[in-house]
């Protein structure tokens, strides 16, 4: 039996086709595979979707919580009772959810709120003091009545990044995340003296602090994940009895306008 080598050639060349096809078919369901998997990963992620807050016949009034009859700020522990809420869009829940909140720009705050910027002898009066290793705290001076009696209140707040926590969002779910005291003291005063800083002095340009917050969380595969939005707020109307709040990400590409 005499073998031909085109025969061999012709046999190797049909088994080398085969096996190409072969492989080639492999990777592409291995690829459609992959890209099934990674769709259905990304169809399980958690997506928290901040909402808007709006808070209706807020009264400023020096020394207190933005809103209806809100606390005195030296009843406030960590945290205000102004909250903003928080949606999880996503088909999986979130667990041990931890914010904090900064003022970015907390050096320009420190500058233009500063004690030789501040009124003297009078009250109320608020501003940022430092260390010198670039240690902050909002010191706000305000009258109170209690019992009847009128009472005098020097309430310090630092700048140190305090966490607040939930325990989980469920999918669908809307939870709330508070203001921190440090953010609602300065808003407060912020807000208070708006009219004397810029309506009054019309030639002065207009300060807009940078306010953010860090939310972190862990996702249903117990991985970390990490966002960063910026605090916008504003008012309805001039007299600023109805207030806005909303969170919007990071890298934002307009202004930080107080008109929202």
């Amino acid at each position: 039996m005499s073998i031909s080598w085109d025969g061999v050639l012709g046999f190797i060349g049909a088994l080398v086709g085969v096996l190409g096809a072969y492989f080639v078919v492999n990777y592409q369901l291995n690829k459609e595979h992959e890209q099934a998997l990674e769709t259905e990963k990304r169809v399980k992620q958690p997506r928290l979707v901040p909402g808007t807050a709006n808070f209706d016949d807020v009264e400023l009034y020096t020394g207190k919580d933005l809103v209806k009859g809100g606390k005195y700020l030296h009843e406030l522990k960590r945290f205000s009772d102004v909250t903003i809420p928080i949606i999880n869009v996503g088909t999986t829940p979130v667990f041990d959810i931890s914010y904090f909140y900064e003022i970015e720009n907390i050096e320009e705050c420190a500058s233009i709120f500063s004690e030789d910027n501040c009124p003297k002898d009078t009250i109320p009066r608020a501003y940022f003091e430092s260390t010198e290793e670039k240690e902050y705290s909002f010191i706000y001076l305000y009258k109170y009545m209690k019992d009847g009696t009128e009472q005098k209140r020097k309430e310090y707040e630092n700048t140190l990044k305090y966490n607040n926590t939930l325990s989980v969002i469920m999918p669908g779910e809307t939870e709330h995340i508070n203001l921190s005291k440090l953010v609602i003291m300065f808003l407060s005063y912020y807000l208070e003296m708006y009219d004397i800083l810029y309506f009054i002095n019309t030639d002065k340009e207009e300060f807009i602090p940078k306010i953010k917050v860090h939310i972190i969380y862990n996702d249903y595969e117990m991985m970390e994940r990490k966002f960063e939005y910026n605090l916008v707020f504003g008012s309805k109307n001039s007299s600023n009895s109805i207030l806005k709040y909303q969170l919007i990400p990071k890298d934002y590409k307009g202004n930080y306008s107080k008109n929202i």
